[in-house]
């Protein structure tokens, strides 16, 4: 089987070809610098390519053999994902930007016409977070709304392109913050509103259900100055790169990844899923290899769908350490 892994050698996909060609795949790792891609791919036992995904005439010779393509980086269009799922291959893309992922569920069609299948939502947020809400939704029944919290490390790395999400995010952030429990701390935690692309994904396939995503860093103090005066520089186009670096070089505390999500109705009764974990990267990309092991075992049908459709929580509970997830049932 051969695998083209796009932004193959970036801060997750570089964990993403490693795992896959350790696993025995035949891989290409794909980006604009050729002399990164051959690097990285000889210190895994993989192939380097050219590959820009702005340039449709770079991706001839890459996807010739390919039967999957990964894609670690946010695509400027559709027109990758297009060509890929009308040629009937397979599809994982790794993307926590809801544009993206809007447009590659609109083809759909597309990919069920032509025997093509594609996997979104793979990761952390969304990915493992879409998994468990709608977890949480079967036990509750029929949920009126999901919360969703995320929580970082302060002393986890963080490549640049999730930097320059949340920096964007910030720039536009609004509402209040509000408490939440996560699972091993002992009390509660204030998370603040912020446009995780699972609250879009989650209300387009649950139509009517209310879902809200929030934030927070281990450190309590640098979450407050995170959504204070770092949200208010992150409307100052010239200081973005200064945020970055920043937010990927700040190493205080531990790297730890917590996600606790709420599904209530009827006034408020409520099923509650707890994740805890560490390394946001390396559980993204574990996530990530996973949905390509078994979007190449056929374990999918062809058409274009987010990870918790697919698949339940329990197709990838190996990856995790025993007792990082728990749930809380309603109450009756």
């Amino acid at each position: 089987m051969h695998i083209l892994v796009v932004g193959g050698y970036g801060h997750v996909g570089g964990q993403v070809t490693k795992i896959l060609a350790s696993s025995g795949y035949a891989v290409q790792v794909a980006g604009r610098s050729i002399e990164k891609a051959k690097r990285f791919a000889a210190d895994v036992g993989a192939e380097g390519v050219f590959f820009d995904a702005h340039d449709a005439a770079s991706w001839d010779a890459a996807l010739e053999e390919t039967q999957l393509v990964v894609v670690c980086i946010d695509l400027p269009n559709d027109e990758l994902p297009r060509r890929v799922l009308a040629s009937g291959k397979r599809y994982v893309d790794v993307s926590a930007d809801d544009r993206v992922l809007d447009a590659v569920e609109r083809l759909d069609l597309l990919a069920r016409e032509h025997g093509g299948r594609a996997l979104l939502s793979v990761g952390l947020a969304p990915g493992l977070t879409n998994m468990m809400a709608h977890a949480v939704a079967r036990r509750v029944g029929a949920p009126q709304e999901i919360d969703i919290a995320v929580m970082l490390g302060t002393g986890d790395s963080h490549g640049a392109a999730a930097a320059d999400w949340v920096i964007a995010e910030l720039a536009q952030a609004k509402g209040r913050p509000r408490a939440f429990k996560f699972a091993h701390d002992k009390r509660l935690r204030m998370a603040w509103p912020l446009g995780f692309a699972d609250q879009h994904v989650l209300m387009r396939i649950m139509p009517g259900v209310r879902v809200r995503t929030h934030f927070t860093l281990d450190n309590r103090f640098l979450t407050a100055y995170l959504f204070s005066v770092g949200a208010m520089l992150s409307r100052l186009l010239w200081l973005r790169p200064i945020l970055r670096r920043l937010l990927m070089s700040v190493r205080i505390g531990s790297p730890r990844t917590a996600i606790v999500v709420t599904a209530s109705r009827d006034g408020g009764q409520a099923a509650i899923a707890s994740f805890e974990g560490g390394e946001e990267a390396k559980l993204t990309a574990q996530i990530a290899a996973r949905a390509a092991n078994l979007l190449l075992a056929g374990a999918v049908e062809p058409g274009v769908r987010h990870l918790g459709q697919a698949f339940e929580l329990d197709d990838f509970a190996d990856l995790f350490a025993p007792n990082a997830l728990s749930f809380s049932d309603p109450v009756r």
